[in-house]
């Protein structure tokens, strides 16, 4: 027995009895039961009752065919001789000679076929006989079958259905639950991105193809100054004002034709007043591209314009004063100041003011008027009457800023007819103040009624003070090159007065020393010795007087710097030997002189006369402050400096600390009092650093009260 390998298991089940039984009972070698399969199409062997093995894939093949062609056919079909049949005839055999081929249909159904082999053909007809005796039993049996098999699918099938309309209708439900869920969250999210829209900071709008306003938040019926009920279903530009009706429609018939328009600033005349705009355009478009409308950004820039406004007011402020600063400071005449400074102001101000400035005379008390802007100068200045600047009066008197907001009406004017006919309305005057000092007033008139702000009038302030430096400046100047003319005619009166009395006091004494010395050595008779020691005293002294007016006559020539130099190559050693032969006498104090100077020195180009001037003076000075002690003059010179330097030291009653800044000054001495021990006029120290620095070097001192000086001349020279 061959079991089945597939189909439907009821028929498989009748199939395998009926060839069981068929085997037993009707004698056929081989039995086969061939089941119609309805998804592939074609019959298949399930069951086959056999005595010899005929059955494999070389018969199924070949049967196969004659199966379908059976079935299709609904006819049974009986074969004698296999080996004459053209399908069958190639599995021809001594077990295969003869089949019957018998199709079962239930209606229109095909059910299957069942197959008899036998090794010879004398049972067909034996067989045939029962065979069609089972014909109805069997097919109402497989019509039964089928038909419980019909219901069992059908209930199979409607449990199916069953279950898939539950599924079909809990996903219905699950879905309708999303839905709903979907749509509570959109109409959350419609109503958030709603309140965000409403209350965005900016002006949100839409349009449609016509540009008529098809929805609109609060801020943008603020911002266009109209409500939101009023702009729907309106153009947008039928809301402009005309002046930027034109301007806006462009804009949106740009949007309109497909272009983004961004950051397009303008200004909206709306009912809440002008405001500044910035507006973004872009259009709207459906899934398909298509253009709808659309939609505008606007944003409210009226603050950023107004504060850009002020910043550039700032700069040209700032600008300007930098421009004044430097006008004022390139000069000093007090008359270009003042044109470049009213020039510079009115060229600032919006409003074209008249500008005019006063001065306040300390003399006569009175304001004068100085210098104008924007008005007939020459008018002005013959208008001078007290009454007539009764304001800038006020605001000398104050140190304030003063303000008029009507010239033409108000009690405290000036001069009102000269206002009407120049159109002068509003006035502000302002101090010029410097050092704490009131120079004058600074004012300004407007044609129309203005009312100066506080920012105004901080900033004119301002100018005012930057103007009152540089007049306070240019008045200095003038007084310091009065000054300077005054002080030259003085020095000039000085130095003549100087070398007239100089000449006239030398002539005198001159012959009084002349007559002395002739007296002393006995050129008119003999002297007892209190009158020679007279003679000497008078001689000292007649000296001293002539050594004092040389030295006014030098200072005044310095003074006069007419002094001229007379280089010429100089001997340091001849120098310093010459210099040394005239201390060579000894003196009437307990003082040593100790020259420390190397024996080679060299040739130098200098003023020997205005050298050995400086030396003398230091090493007297040094001789007479030295009661007792040593007073050494050395020299050295540094070839790799080209420098040469004298140094006079003593052992004296030095120079105080505080008096040592002031000691190269004239006319000024370490003791100045009345009660002084030394004598002089302090101008030896005053003349050695003039000619020190005349020769291109440098004098210093160092020095301690009760030790002594140190005085030390450094001079360049060329070999």
């Amino acid at each position: 027995m061959i079991k089945p390998t597939q189909g439907n298991e009821t028929i498989k089940q009748v199939a395998a009895s009926l060839c069981g039984w068929l085997h037993k009972n009707v004698g056929s070698d081989n039995v086969c039961f061939y089941i119609w399969d309805r998804p592939l199409g074609h019959c298949i062997p399930v069951w086959a009752e056999t005595e010899t093995q005929v059955w494999g894939s070389r018969f199924d093949q070949a049967i196969a065919s004659a199966v379908d062609k059976v079935l299709s056919d609904i006819e049974v079909r009986v074969v004698d001789q296999i080996s004459n049949d053209p399908i069958l005839g190639p599995l021809a055999s001594p077990d295969l000679r003869s089949v019957i081929l018998l199709p079962y249909v239930l209606g229109s159904e095909p059910l299957g076929v069942l197959v008899v082999v036998n090794a010879d053909s004398q049972h067909l007809k034996a067989q045939r006989e029962p065979l069609d005796l089972l014909a109805t039993p069997t097919l109402l049996a497989l019509r039964g079958l089928w038909e419980v098999q019909q219901v069992n699918l059908q209930n199979q099938e409607l449990q199916r259905s069953k279950l898939y309309l539950l599924t079909l209708l809990t996903e219905v439900e699950q879905r309708q639950h999303v839905i709903e869920q979907l749509t509570q969250e959109v109409k959350r999210t419609k109503g958030h991105l709603e309140g965000i829209l409403e209350n965005a900071a900016e002006g949100l709008i839409s349009v449609d193809r016509t540009g008529t306003i098809q929805s609109a938040n609060e801020q943008a019926a603020v911002l266009l100054g109209y409500s939101k009920a009023h702009m729907i279903n309106w153009r947008i530009v039928d809301l402009v004002p005309q002046v930027a009706r034109e301007e806006i429609d462009r804009l949106v018939q740009r949007a309109l034709a497909g272009e983004t328009v961004k950051d397009v600033e303008t200004f909206w005349p709306g009912a809440n007043g002008t405001r500044a705009i910035r507006v973004t355009l872009s259009p709207l478009r459906d899934k398909v591209g298509e253009i709808l409308g659309a939609v505008g950004i606007i944003s409210d820039i009226t603050e950023r314009k107004r504060a850009e406004e002020e910043i550039r007011r700032h700069l040209q402020r700032i600008t300007l004063l930098r421009e004044i600063n430097l006008a004022t400071t390139s000069t000093l005449d007090l008359y270009t100041i003042l044109e470049t400074l009213l020039e510079k102001i009115a060229r600032l101000l919006p409003y074209s003011p008249a500008i005019t400035v006063r001065l306040f005379n300390k003399k006569s008390g009175e304001l004068e008027p100085l210098a104008c802007w924007n008005i007939n100068q020459e008018e002005w200045k013959a208008r001078r009457q007290r009454e007539h600047h009764r304001l800038a009066k006020m605001v000398i008197e104050t140190k304030a800023p003063l303000m008029v907001g009507n010239l033409q009406t108000d009690p405290r004017r000036w001069d009102p007819e000269f206002c009407q006919r120049h159109g002068l309305v509003s006035y502000l005057g302002v101090p010029l103040i410097a050092k704490e000092e009131v120079l004058g007033v600074l004012s300004f008139y407007t044609k129309e009624e203005h009312q100066f702000t506080d920012e105004e009038v901080r900033f004119l302030a301002t100018l005012a003070g930057q103007a009152a430096i540089a007049i306070y400046n240019s008045q200095l100047y003038e007084q310091t090159k009065k000054q300077a003319v005054e002080l030259e005619r003085a020095n000039k009166v000085k130095g003549e007065f100087l070398g007239v009395m100089s000449h006239e006091l030398r002539t005198p004494l001159n012959v009084v020393r002349g007559y002395a010395e002739m007296l002393r050595d006995g050129m008119l008779g003999e002297l007892s010795w209190e009158q020679e020691d007279a003679l000497g005293k008078i001689i000292g002294r007649s000296n001293e007087v002539i050594a004092m007016v040389d030295s006014i006559l030098e200072a005044a020539k310095l003074e006069a710097e007419t002094v001229e130099l007379d280089s010429h190559e100089v001997s340091l050693r001849d120098f310093v030997g010459d210099l040394r032969s005239f201390y060579s006498v000894p003196l009437d104090k307990d003082l040593t002189l100790t020259w420390d100077c190397p024996s080679e020195l060299p040739a130098i180009k200098t003023d020997s006369r205005r050298l050995r001037h400086i030396l003398e003076s230091l090493i007297s000075n040094a001789i007479k402050f030295t009661n007792s002690g040593d007073v050494t003059i050395s020299t050295r010179y540094f070839p790799e400096a080209n420098s040469v330097e004298f140094k006079v030291a003593d052992t004296g009653i030095g120079i105080p600390k505080e008096a040592l800044p002031h000691i190269f000054e004239i006319f000024r001495q370490a003791d100045s009092s009345d009660a002084r021990s030394y004598g002089g006029v302090g101008m030896g120290l005053y003349i050695v650093r003039k000619f020190t620095e005349i020769l291109g070097g440098t004098v210093e001192v160092e020095s301690v009260p009760g030790r002594g000086s140190t005085f030390t001349v450094r001079l360049p020279y060329e070999m």
